[in-house]
Parts: C-alpha cells; sequence; structure tokens
C-alpha cells in the first residue's frame, strides 16, 4: 500500500537530528538549537512558496491538523494544544498585529518540537503541568524571528542600503523590537541599543498559564455537557 505524502510539518520536522541525539545521550546545545531552527525555518519558506518578504505566516492556519483561533482577554500572547485530532492554536487578539505574527510563529515552533519534547527538554516531562522551560521559551522565539525576518533576506535588505530599523520593520512587517532582535541576531547591529529587549516578546507566568488551561478545559467540558443535554 502507498504510504502518504509527507506533510509539511512532517518534513519540516525530519530536520531534527534525533538519531544522533540518541546516540549522544543529550540535548542540543544552544548554538545547535539555533542552527536546526534555521534550517527548518528554510525548508517552511520553500515548502509554502514564499521566496521574499513579507512572510505571509498566516499560511500556517491553512495546513493540515492546524486550526488557528484569535481570541480577547487571554491571559497571555499564545497557546498551542492537541485537541481532537489537530493542533489548536489560540492568539491574544489584544496584542498588536504585529506580536501576534510573532505569536503564530512561535506557537508553530512548540507544534514542531513537541515529538521530541522529553528529548530536546528533560526537565519538562510531557506530564508536566508547568509552562514550557525558558530554554524552549527562546528557541521558539528565535525561530519567529527567523522566520519573519529570515537572516539570508534581511542581511540582503541590508546590502542593498536598507539600514534603518523602522524602515526594514515595515518591510518584514514586524516590530521595530522584533528587527532590532534581528539585526544583532545575524551581526548586522554590533550592539544592543538602548531599550534593546531580550526576546522579541514577554511571556506570561506559570501561574496565568496554568488558570488559562482550566480555564479553556472547563469551557469545553461545559459545551461538550450541554451537547449531552436530552431533546424536550
Amino acid at each position: 500500500m502507498q504510504q502518504p505524502a509527507p506533510t509539511i510539518i512532517d518534513s519540516v520536522r525530519s530536520l531534527m537530528p534525533m538519531r544522533t541525539l540518541y546516540i549522544l545521550a543529550r540535548p542540543l546545545t544552544e548554538v545547535e538549537a539555533r542552527i536546526v531552527a534555521e534550517r527548518q525555518v528554510a525548508k517552511l519558506l520553500e515548502l509554502l512558496g514564499i521566496t521574499k518578504p513579507s512572510v505571509e505566516i498566516e499560511l500556517i492556519a491553512e495546513l493540515p491538523n492546524i486550526s488557528v483561533e484569535v481570541l480577547p482577554n487571554l491571559p497571555l500572547s499564545g497557546l498551542s494544544e492537541w485537541v481532537r485530532n489537530h493542533w489548536h492554536i489560540r492568539i491574544n487578539a489584544d496584542d498588536s498585529l504585529w506580536r501576534c505574527r510573532s505569536t503564530l510563529a512561535h506557537e508553530l515552533k512548540h507544534i514542531l518540537d513537541d515529538p521530541f519534547r522529553e528529548e530536546l527538554y528533560p526537565n519538562w516531562p510531557r506530564e508536566s503541568t508547568l509552562p514550557p522551560p525558558e530554554r524552549a521559551e527562546e528557541i521558539c522565539d528565535y525561530f519567529a524571528g527567523c522566520v519573519l525576518a529570515p537572516t539570508a533576506w534581511l542581511r540582503s535588505a541590508w546590502q542593498q542600503g536598507t539600514r534603518n530599523a523602522a524602515k526594514l520593520a515595515s518591510l518584514f512587517d514586524v516590530s521595530e523590537a522584533l528587527m532590532r532582535v534581528r539585526l544583532y541576531q545575524t551581526g548586522l547591529a554590533t550592539r544592543r541599543l538602548r531599550g534593546y529587549p531580550r526576546r522579541a516578546y514577554t511571556r506570561s507566568a506559570a501561574a496565568l498559564v496554568r488558570a488559562a488551561r482550566k480555564r479553556l478545559t472547563h469551557e469545553r467540558t461545559k459545551h461538550h455537557l450541554v451537547g449531552l443535554q436530552p431533546c424536550v
């Protein structure tokens, strides 16, 4: 019987060097994790047919087994969960357009890494109710920045004379804060600028994450029970 064709998610996930990591019996180093993220970004953009800025990250919502919902009043920027045989990404509608785009890319990296979670982050077992560790959040932030402002495209724009952070942010459809992050990461900016954020966006505290998941679970349970009410 013919095997089903791999999905885009499968193809991008395949770049994770798990066999080597099994042999080495250790997780990726920070440098290795960034290299893998860059390779995943290149493959993702290729498979999505995106060849120039700005990156249409919203195409993620059209991938099989992924749904995206934008909701107001979420206590965090984003959340991805495996629900009823598909990945469900929730985005905070109260955030800016640019932060929502970053959050969508950030959550995609969580989805890509999910099958390898315990190997990549040994202190974050699947049965844990804790939010992702700082290491996971940092690499997801890095992935998001690389997707929205790919290194090669950013350097090309810089070499062609666009060297103002605001103009580059407009070209790539990202916030100036995220653009400054990328300029520093790619070596185009040689120092951290005044007010330079350490990450593209901050994440909510563990208590807020747990509260959000508890509320969402309650809402799904309530909806399910309402659907079971007998007809009269």
